[in-house]
């Protein structure tokens, strides 16, 4: 009993998260940074006090993936599918049933701007099942 439980302890806390394509790690990273710092202007310029939610994940991921912790893949996996693919559709979807609507105008930066997001999440998503592994450390 005892050793079983040895093993899946060493199982469970004895993994890395392992990037094997560096140009997608160093990407990810900027990526994270880049939205910590857009999200850092607008709770100080703007006074959004919800600005503090992103910033609050965004460094935790960044810290996950420096660390090469094991749930950094899985992490970046839900964020990405979460925030920018879930995000970006539902957001094109609202625009569309408003523009539907609302026949005055149509703002085609904002559908850009929303596809360029799903798209980023996209690329996250297949770079993270294609690149990132989570492998046993060697004692």
């Amino acid at each position: 009993m005892a050793r079983n439980l040895e093993r899946a302890f060493n199982t469970i806390f004895m993994q890395i998260t392992e990037f094997r394509n560096q140009i997608f790690y160093y990407s990810a990273l900027f990526l994270l940074s880049c939205l910590i710092i857009y999200n850092c202007y607008v709770l100080l310029v703007f006074k959004e006090i919800w600005g503090i939610i992103p910033i609050i994940i965004q460094s935790i991921i960044i810290g996950m993936i420096i660390t090469k912790h094991r749930l950094a893949k899985s992490t970046l996996k839900i964020w990405a599918i979460v925030f920018l693919i879930v995000g970006s559709s539902l957001q094109i979807i609202v625009q569309l049933i408003q523009d539907v609507f609302d026949h005055l105008t149509v703002d085609l930066m904002y559908y850009l701007v929303a596809g360029i997001n799903l798209l980023i999440g996209s690329l996250m998503v297949y770079f993270t099942n294609t690149t990132v592994v989570v492998t046993e450390v060697d004692q």
